[in-house]
């Protein structure tokens, strides 16, 4: 699929994800195709889908096409007010809390078997955090403490699964900014501790509509 996607249909391929693949003519984009095994999403002018959906097809045979709303790789893309909206309401839905018998002190050491239950809490909120950034913190937090965990973890885990079952509707919302266009790095991260050799670090880039006033370059606030 790469090979045909680079070799036979031009595509380019990100410095930044190797399965994220785009097209140009000039400086102007005219397609994008993510791909995860032999699953893709595509987006680009309907002339231009149609044409690469063929080629495709000529290679691979008939294809199932979705258009939105669909579901790609667990997540829901659909079209909401001004933009679209990726969200994994029925995946958060799903997610199972950890038994944790009453009583239990808090700071008792978890077993095998109650590790193999952390992660595996751990791995449903992981995956969750693809379109969650709310909960990314705490998971990945928690996720330090896997090696060390206490019955605390857990409990800990079961909490931030509620949290994610009561806001399951959240996600990410991608409207399109009216120019001029800025790409905005916001960015921050914690001393490191006792417990750990280095520092948590949070980042979120965005592409966002420039103040009328901001000139080119690098600045901070």
């Amino acid at each position: 699929l790469r090979y045909h996607l680079q070799i036979v249909m031009h595509a380019h391929v990100s410095a930044h994800d190797e399965n994220f693949f785009f097209w140009k003519e000039g400086s102007a984009l005219t397609g994008v195709c993510t791909t995860h095994v032999d699953d893709t999403s595509n987006t680009g002018p309907k002339k231009l889908l149609d044409e690469r959906r063929q080629s495709l097809e000529s290679r691979y045979g008939t294809l199932a096409v979705q258009t939105l709303p669909f579901q790609h790789v667990g997540v829901t893309y659909e079209r909401c007010e001004g933009g679209l909206k990726l969200h994994q309401k029925e995946f958060a839905q799903a997610l199972k809390p950890v038994v944790v018998a009453r009583g239990r002190p808090s700071e008792e050491p978890l077993s095998a078997a109650d590790t193999t239950a952390l992660r595996g809490a751990l791995g449903g909120l992981l995956y969750l955090t693809y379109t969650r950034p709310d909960l990314s913190a705490d998971v990945v937090l928690l996720q330090t403490k896997v090696n060390r965990a206490t019955v605390a973890d857990l409990r800990t885990a079961n909490s931030i699964i509620r949290r994610a079952q009561t806001h399951a509707s959240r996600g990410l919302y991608f409207h399109r900014p009216d120019a001029p266009l800025c790409i905005m790095a916001i960015a921050d991260s914690s001393f490191s501790t006792s417990k750990t050799s280095y520092a948590v670090e949070g980042t979120f880039t965005v592409l966002a509509r420039a103040p009328r006033d901001l000139k080119p370059g690098v600045q901070h606030a």
